[in-house]
């Protein structure tokens, strides 16, 4: 949403997200090599969970814990960016391949 709102159909359901306004940061640190250069950036409004997502609730939404630590009501770990992305979109998979 490159104007920072969001469309009244796109705000999600559930009572733990919280609406973070767009904005700008400095991000990085002259303290450590692996954070330099300090670099601006930009990020556009978005909704994040308040909580962690636990095991149990990653489980039931994509038939599998990869987690090492086990717990179902500890946060879910160990997973790869696009197994994050497809828990947070689900709809990337379940249209994955559609002609409709």
């Amino acid at each position: 949403f490159p104007s920072g709102t969001i469309e009244a159909s796109d705000r999600p359901d559930v009572d733990t997200m919280v609406l973070l306004k767009a904005g700008c940061f400095n991000m990085g640190s002259e303290e450590f090599p692996a954070e330099e250069p300090i670099h601006k950036v930009c990020v556009s409004v978005f909704y994040m969970q308040t909580k962690e997502v636990t095991q149990q609730d990653f489980s039931n939404a994509r038939k599998f814990n990869p987690s090492v630590s086990k717990g179902e009501l500890r946060p879910v770990e160990n997973i790869t960016w696009p197994e994050a992305d497809t828990y947070c979109h689900p709809a990337k998979t379940c249209n994955s391949g559609s002609t409709t």
